[in-house]
């Protein structure tokens, strides 16, 4: 039933139909700035994982996740369109989010303490 109606109207996008112009939006500045951001990620969780581990980057990844949460309240929910900062917002943070982000930083910082106190032991 829903998937008729979506099969029926083309996908419009800025400049018109996604389908008859898949390149569109190419000749935008932020796409070249997104691509670039992507490729730096990748670059830098490559070079991690050689001098690390691949499980320290997936506990990078999480905590990005959690601060995530931060920041979307501090720039997506700002009453007025001009603002840029609304640190108000954070009082409409929800304990039970505060909480599973204070355990998800903390399980990270016990990790990583845990490995280097074991580094240091087998040096010994």
């Amino acid at each position: 039933l829903g998937i008729e109606k979506a099969v029926e109207r083309p996908i419009q996008g800025m400049k018109g139909n996604w389908f008859a112009n898949p390149f569109e939006g190419w000749d935008d500045f932020f796409f070249y700035l997104v691509f670039i951001f992507m490729i730096s990620k990748s670059w830098v969780s490559g070079f991690l994982v050689k001098q690390l581990s691949s499980i320290v980057k997936q506990l990078c990844a999480v905590i990005a996740v959690g601060i995530t949460y931060f920041t979307s309240l501090i720039h997506l929910q700002c009453p007025t369109k001009g603002d840029f900062f609304c640190l108000g917002n954070l009082k409409s943070a929800t304990f039970p989010m505060m909480a599973m982000d204070l355990c998800v930083i903390l399980s990270v910082v016990g990790y990583a303490l845990a490995g280097n106190e074991a580094n240091e032991r087998e040096k010994m």
